[in-house]
């Protein structure tokens, strides 16, 4: 086991959900504070990437955002030796007011740096012991399967003691010696690689790069390439699927075939040279992510050697022979870059320009280019014809009303777009108004034309003109009336890992959905089946679903529009078939009264229940027994416009009481009008309430809850003053955001228990006309926000009582601005640090 593995095990482990917050900054031999506080911030907000400019504004807001609060940091592979740099990084890490508890845990390949910035004795890890190395070998080499095995003992042993205690070296001798005889297993113990490197210093990077050569070495030459290809990712970063792949077929790595990339990365996945990432995402979008050992990026560094130029665009010297850059995420696009001759791959997200990159069409052999997210550009110019070696084109979430011609023809693309003869791949993901494609686009050999998030009449469009296929993931069912079936026996031959499929309500016929034979499709990760309501169907929604019986491998499912007064056995026995799902989303049930047990799936961590209109209760035997929903982490109720109440709590097979989600992070509770709790508040450290009334009243709410919760939303509640029950039953509340709540006269009265609320956040409450004098119990209030409150002319006397308010902001409300400003009322403020006050629009908030 690994410094990381032990950390992530840590990491993730039931007795760290004690913490508000868990945070995970892998820091790399590249020591930067900013990025490594950047990080912190992000994964604290969760609201996107930060990227705060200075180290003093950094500070202040880890000041802030540790205050109160019980956080673990993990800091992945510490290079930096300077003790100067070490003691920022401490001091960086001991910020915040009283009552916060920091934890930190660093990895680390020097002793000397653990010794330097540990407040405890380093735990050292000590290497594996040979026979450990060897049992990992006999597993990944499937060694039972084969004859004689007693002969491949002696090798094995031997092969064991080189790989240096390592697991990592184990396991990948073990993958390449799979499928060889003994004759291989002695070739290789007999290698020349293990006699070179004992020539060199001894040690743990030295001794495990021999068994990883050793492997990569067996492997074909495209497959060596596409590997060593991956250098270019920096150490520690997530590296995209589906990127990777694009990335390899506009090199000419392989053949333009997503499958044949796919056979390349589970190989890679089968050597352990690439591991899913349990990283936390940085974008709010689900998408296959690897992550790449460190030692073995090292071995891709080492093999790569001179075929690789990697270009940083703040460092733009002699640039002429580069093929590759990145690096130009929300800048203004470099000019420089149109130096670069033989640029092949170019990927530059959220670009600020305002229109499309003119030099970006010099570049005659450019193959890749992604600009996603770019939302300030507008329209691509008809040059982009030049680009005629181009093969992939993403241009995905760019501006929202995305002109993609120079004639002002709102949502048209270049009519000249057919002369790109070799682009197989364009990304028009989220162009919401583009309903066509140019009559030159019939010129282009497309094989994916990716269009989640356009609208159906573009869809339409290009169903009507290619293959169904080309769409893929997303797939529309059609019946045109002069066939007797659908187009669904399209999806037979396909085994993708992501599938989106519409319109189930044009299947005729149950043998075409056991035709595509969905259970056998073993790649499938992700799958959506939607019908649309208020359609006639051919077959009733039980007896389709029924038949399209998902892969057990199945990770995230989504179904919408089901019409069916009960479910299938497959999704009401979940867990029996699918125990690997990892989200569910059950959207639009207008008829169905049962919910399906998902209690006992093992790794379901996102579960949303979206207008299942004839649902009454959530209760028990949603969990199905003892143990249940011990990974979900967020949970979202919407539109639950039937749904009365929910019990937070069960009884378990031992007659124990047990929160229903013991270990929720994220709970949303939207538009659920007559829903109500009992015994007690559920666990959770962000809750979001909207338009959810009999949430916040508690009437059947009987106990307090003391378990975390950190964050409370409440938006939208017609709650009068007198109403909030909820408040008194969250004394250990943190942060609480009141917006837009017309009928609140004043603040509850509840809410003078919250002796631990350190921030309070008042937006659009334009019925409140004043703080009440009883403000001061509030004494751990910190942060004290009101936004478009204009009936709040000033402040009580009070104000001066809380001692630990440390920031008042002041939002569209100028009288009381101007009461703050005033010399009388500023010593009553003078002990509040930041004092900040705007006349912004509130309807821009």
């Amino acid at each position: 086991m690994g410094k990381t593995t032990l950390a992530g095990l840590v990491y993730n482990d039931s007795q760290s959900n004690k913490y508000d917050h868990r945070v995970w900054v892998y820091v790399s031999q590249e020591f930067d504070l900013k990025k490594i506080g950047n990080s912190i911030i992000s994964q604290l907000q969760r609201e996107g990437q930060y990227n705060i400019g200075t180290l003093q504004l950094i500070n202040q807001w880890l000041d802030d955002l540790f205050a109160g609060n019980k956080i673990l940091i993990v800091l992945d592979d510490l290079w930096e030796e300077k003790e100067a740099e070490l003691g920022k990084l401490q001091r960086m890490l001991h910020l915040g007011k009283k009552g916060s508890l920091i934890h930190v845990i660093v990895t680390t390949r020097n002793e000397g740096i653990a010794k330097k910035i540990c407040t405890n004795e380093p735990y050292m890890l000590q290497p594996l012991k040979d026979d450990m190395c060897w049992d990992i070998i006999k597993k990944f080499s499937q060694l039972e399967q084969k004859a004689s095995k007693a002969e491949f003992e002696q090798i094995g042993m031997d092969l064991a003691n080189k790989c240096g205690g390592v697991a990592l070296a184990a396991q990948a001798l073990g993958c390449m010696l799979k499928s060889c005889d003994l004759h291989r297993w002695s070739e290789v113990n007999n290698s020349d690689m293990w006699t070179e490197s004992s020539k060199r210093e001894t040690s743990p990077h030295n001794t495990v790069l021999p068994s990883l050569k050793l492997s990569y070495e067996s492997m074909p030459p495209n497959l060596r390439l596409c590997f060593a290809y991956c250098a270019i990712f920096p150490k520690g970063r997530d590296i995209v699927k589906y990127d990777l792949i694009h990335q390899w077929i506009a090199l000419d790595f392989i053949e333009p075939s997503m499958r044949l990339g796919e056979q390349y990365l589970n190989q890679l996945l089968g050597m352990s040279f690439l591991h899913h990432s349990k990283l936390p995402p940085t974008s709010q979008k689900e998408v296959v992510r690897y992550t790449m050992h460190d030692l073995v990026h090292d071995l891709a560094r080492s093999v790569m050697g001179d075929e690789l130029t990697v270009s940083d665009t703040r460092l733009m010297n002699h640039t002429s022979q580069q093929k590759y850059c990145r690096g130009c995420s929300s800048l203004v696009f470099p000019p420089s870059i149109g130096q670069m001759k033989q640029l092949r791959y170019l990927i530059a997200p959220g670009l600020q320009n305002d229109s499309f990159p003119d030099c970006i069409t010099e570049h005659s052999k450019l193959q890749y280019l992604n600009l996603h997210e770019s939302s300030q550009i507008s329209a691509v110019p008809e040059s982009i014809g030049k680009l005629k070696c181009l093969i992939y084109l993403d241009l995905s979430d760019c501006s929202e009303h995305l002109d993609l011609s120079m004639n002002g023809n709102l949502g048209c693309l270049p009519g000249d777009l057919g002369i790109l003869k070799n682009l197989h791949t364009l990304n028009l993901r989220g162009c919401k108004n583009l309903v066509s494609l140019p009559e030159s686009i019939d010129a282009l050999r497309l094989k994916s034309l990716l269009v989640d998030g356009c609208p159906d009449e573009l869809t339409d469009h290009i169903n009507s003109r290619f293959n169904y296929l080309l769409t893929l993931p997303l797939f529309k069912v059609r019946f045109d009336g002069s066939d007797a079936h659908s187009n669904l026996h399209q999806l037979e031959h396909v085994n993708p890992d992501h599938l989106k499929i519409r319109f189930l309500e044009n299947v005729r016929f149950l043998e075409e959905a056991n035709t595509i034979k969905l259970s056998e499709k073993n790649n499938l990760m992700r799958l959506a089946l939607s019908w649309n309501l208020d359609t006639d169907r051919f077959l009733e929604d039980k007896n389709l679903l029924e038949a399209l019986l998902p892969p057990r491998g199945l990770k995230h499912f989504w179904l919408d529009g089901y019409s069916s007064l009960s479910l299938p056995t497959w999704l009401m026995c979940a867990p029996n078939h699918l125990s690997n799902l990892v989200s569910i989303t059950l959207v639009d049930f207008p008829m169905c009264f049962y919910l399906p047990t998902l209690g006992q799936l093992p790794n379901l961590e996102y579960l949303r229940l979206d207008n299942l209109c004839r649902i009454k209760s959530v209760h028990g035997d949603f969990c199905g027994g003892k143990g249940a929903f011990r990974r979900l982490s967020r949970f979202d109720l919407t539109r639950m416009e039937g749904l009365e109440y929910w019990e937070t709590t069960y009884h378990d097979d031992d007659g124990v009481d047990d929160f229903m989600f013991p270990m929720l992070d994220e709970l949303n509770t939207r538009s659920c009008p007559i829903l109500s709790l009992k015994p007690c508040p559920p666990t959770f450290r962000v809750w979001r309430i909207t338009n959810s009334d009999e949430v916040i009243e508690g009437h059947n709410i009987s106990q307090p809850s003391f378990t975390r919760c950190t964050r409370l939303h409440i938006s939208s509640s017609n709650c009068k003053s007198g109403g909030w029950k909820l408040l008194r039953l969250l004394p250990a509340l943190q942060e609480l955001t009141l917006i837009d709540c017309p009928n609140l006269m004043a603040l509850p009265e509840c809410m003078q228990h919250l002796s631990l609320l350190r921030s309070l956040e008042l937006i659009g409450c334009q019925s409140i006309s004043a703080l009440p004098e009883w403000i001061d119990t509030l004494e751990s209030l910190a942060i004290l926000s009101m936004a478009g409150c204009k009936m709040i002319k000033s402040l009580p006397p009070s104000i001066q009582q809380l001692t630990r308010l440390q920031t008042l902001c002041i939002t569209c409300n100028p009288e009381l601005e101007q009461w703050c400003e005033s010399e009388e009322n500023k010593t009553k403020l003078a002990h509040i640090k930041d004092k900040v006050s705007a006349l912004t629009n509130i309807n821009n908030l």
